[in-house]
């Protein structure tokens, strides 16, 4: 067992995973405890994992609390944590040549000066099938038709856009639009309802946002740890999400 868990700290044990399918059937009951130990091992280092976005997460809520400004600390921290938004685009990338695509059009001279003078700000994530164009509020800023309309022409133009790339890795088989705010305007309600449920946008506040990627990684945790013996010292020194839980991470 002391080998094996060695040649786990060492990349390997996977391949000796592997190789106890060849077992001899008579040690069948060693095998189930290799197997068994390996459950715990990945179920403290998912944990660990899940400990480390919790503190992501704390983080994200502070700067919630503080109102830090849109451009360029929460896009930035949204960059680097998409999953944030939603935990299946932990993958995507900024994709700055889309930024550009939009840029290019809704920043134009002539509409900066129609709006006297204020850009339009945005951001772009991505991987090979899927681009996601974020528009997101400071935190505590209000937001009304007008943003509303203002993301469905970011869709309109990127979907138009996309429809006449030649393919290859610019063409993307889903588009998806984001609006992140703290508070909307009653006219804008309705539309917002609307758009939701287009299925490809998403509005949120930047509350529930926050509700919802902490209750997911809790449960998660709560997942993972039950594949271990509650009483594993593994598992208990990684303490619940309350604990603060320096040491275990």
């Amino acid at each position: 067992m002391k080998i094996l868990l060695h040649a786990y700290e060492n990349d390997h044990f996977l391949g000796v995973i592997r190789a106890l399918r060849d077992i001899e059937d008579d040690a069948q009951d060693e095998v189930v405890k290799i197997i068994r130990e390996w459950d715990v091992i990945e179920a403290v280092q998912t944990a660990q994992l899940v400990r480390g976005r919790v503190e992501i997460i704390r983080t994200f809520e502070a700067m919630i609390a503080r109102k830090v400004p849109e451009k360029p600390h929460m896009q930035d921290f949204l960059i680097d944590h998409p999953w944030l938004i939603d935990p299946a685009w932990q993958m995507l990338t900024h994709e700055k040549s889309l930024d550009n695509v939009l840029d290019k059009h809704f920043n134009s001279n002539k509409l900066v000066k129609k709006r006297g003078g204020r850009r339009l700000d945005f951001l772009c994530l991505a991987d090979t099938g899927h681009a996601v164009v974020i528009e997101v509020k400071r935190p505590g800023d209000r937001v009304g038709v007008s943003e509303l309309r203002q993301l469905e022409d970011y869709l309109l133009y990127l979907n138009r856009w996309n429809e006449q790339s030649t393919g290859g890795r610019a063409r993307r088989s889903q588009i998806t639009g984001v609006l992140i705010y703290s508070r909307m305007d009653d006219d804008g309600r309705e539309l917002a309802d609307r758009m939701r449920a287009r299925g490809d946008v998403i509005i949120l506040t930047w509350d529930a946002l926050l509700e919802t990627a902490q209750r997911l990684h809790k449960e998660y945790l709560a997942v993972v740890t039950a594949r271990a013996p509650e009483d594993d010292p593994r598992i208990v020194a990684l303490g619940g999400l309350d604990d603060d839980g320096a040491s275990a991470i």
